[in-house]
């Protein structure tokens, strides 16, 4: 492919262009009619020099540089992309002398199969800054399955897309590439535009598009150095397995399921991802991230850059609500708690959850049980020092400070800075009002 002014040229076999140049003025037309997206106009297509020419859009954003941006307008361009396949299967005939089915695993029976874009990717959907319009590139099938057909089922359009949101993470922004967000606004942007009661088979097929993604990294590894091919492995692995998880919990919804998956997450954390390096260590930031990523499966709730350090005790993680950048640190001891944002957390941090009753002194103490408190609560901004130990049901403010080897046995105020056995307020970060 080469651009040339305000026309994109291609060359290829002569009849691999006609069924595309085909597909994309019958698309185009379709889009042109219902408003929902564009095609770039087939300008000219010589068969005899086996060239062909498309416009050139100069203001045209793929939909991954704004994944890649974080931009606010990607979930709604997300559904309308969903909404513009589902009108494509829906709408598009090709002539008879351009079937090529898909391989018969992605073929359906003959009166639910579609014709098929064959490439809808992140890279292949765009927006155009100055219209505005949702456009659709690339109307070539992917080659993997060898470029030629154009029918078949149409999950294989649906699924290639989804594998693509995840195997497309770039290697920088993992940690907060958003695939699974991205492919349910995809979803439900497809499933909207068309009669649900046809959308029935994922399980089916969802094996099938894993064993494509699979087949896709290893041939773009192939294609690369050592080096780069083993980072790009790598963090394709770990993408891998979000979109297994993605598709577990996609294929199989209810409370039974979500016990099954809590069950596997906790012992991934207490069995592997717990014991993995700290996040200063060389290795820490796929630690950091994989046990990021497992705790958000645990928590009640996890905000977004969320570090639980090495080591960290957070049991089955059901109780736990934490907010937005903060942490829990290494070798803490935490169970049941209410944590807010930017939270820094030293060593060995202990949360008392529970107390012993010891109510009644002619009474065993093993035969008392235990005395349930509400969660402790831990203001925004707070810095908890090594190996300071809060008693169950305690409030710290925000913006406090609990000194190194504190005991808290009482509520701390906000900014007010702490410490000792047990705690005493020192003095205030900033001047407020008189507090109890």
């Amino acid at each position: 492919m080469e651009f040339i002014g305000d026309i994109v040229r291609k060359k290829g076999s002569r009849s691999l262009l006609a069924v595309e140049a085909t597909k994309a003025r019958l698309a185009g037309e379709i889009g042109k009619k219902i408003g929902l997206y564009y095609v770039p106009r087939v300008l000219n297509f010589d068969e005899d020099t086996c060239v062909l020419e498309f416009e050139r859009l100069h203001d045209l954003v793929i939909l991954h540089d704004l994944a890649v941006r974080k931009d606010q307008r990607l979930p709604e361009l997300l559904r309308k992309a969903g909404q513009a396949l589902a009108v494509v299967h829906e709408k598009l005939f090709l002539p008879g002398d351009m079937y090529y089915p898909l391989p018969s695993e992605w073929v359906d029976s003959s009166d639910e199969d579609v014709s098929i874009h064959g490439d809808f990717t992140l890279q292949n959907v765009g927006l155009n800054e100055v219209s505005g319009q949702l456009v659709i590139l690339d109307w070539s099938t992917a080659p993997l399955l060898g470029r030629t057909p154009t029918s078949g089922s149409r999950y294989f359009d649906i699924l290639w897309f989804v594998a693509n949101v995840f195997s497309s993470a770039p290697n920088e922004g993992i940690l907060s590439w958003n695939a699974e967000g991205m492919s349910d606004a995809f979803i439900k942007g497809y499933v909207h535009a068309i009669n649900p009661k046809n959308m029935d088979k994922f399980a089916i097929y969802w094996p099938k598009i894993m064993r494509l993604y699979r087949k896709s990294v290893w041939y773009i590894a192939r294609h690369r150095r050592f080096c780069r091919a083993s980072v790009y492995l790598a963090a394709r692995i770990l993408m891998y397995f979000r979109l297994w998880c993605y598709k577990r919990r996609f294929s199989q919804k209810g409370s039974h399921h979500k016990r099954k998956m809590r069950i596997l997450f906790y012992f991934l954390y207490h069995f592997f991802a717990k014991h993995l390096p700290a996040s200063c260590s060389f290795h820490g930031f796929w630690a950091k991230y994989i046990r990021y990523w497992v705790c958000k499966h645990l928590f009640a709730k996890c905000g977004k850059n969320v570090n639980v350090e090495h080591g960290a005790e957070i049991g089955s993680g059901k109780y736990i609500e934490i907010g937005d950048n903060s942490g829990i640190g290494i070798n803490c001891f935490v169970w049941k708690a209410i944590i807010g944002k930017n939270v820094m957390m030293g060593p060995d941090v202990v949360f008392i959850p529970q107390n012993h009753d010891f109510s009644d002194p002619d009474k065993p103490l093993q035969e008392q049980g235990f005395i349930e408190y509400e969660p402790i609560v831990v203001g925004d901004n707070t810095w908890i020092g090594t190996r300071a130990i809060i008693l169950p049901g305690r409030k710290i403010g925000k913006c406090a400070i609990l000194g190194a080897g504190s005991v808290i046995t009482k509520d701390v105020p906000d900014y007010a800075v702490v410490g000792g056995n047990p705690a005493r307020i020192i003095r205030y970060r900033k001047t407020i009002d008189k507090q109890t």
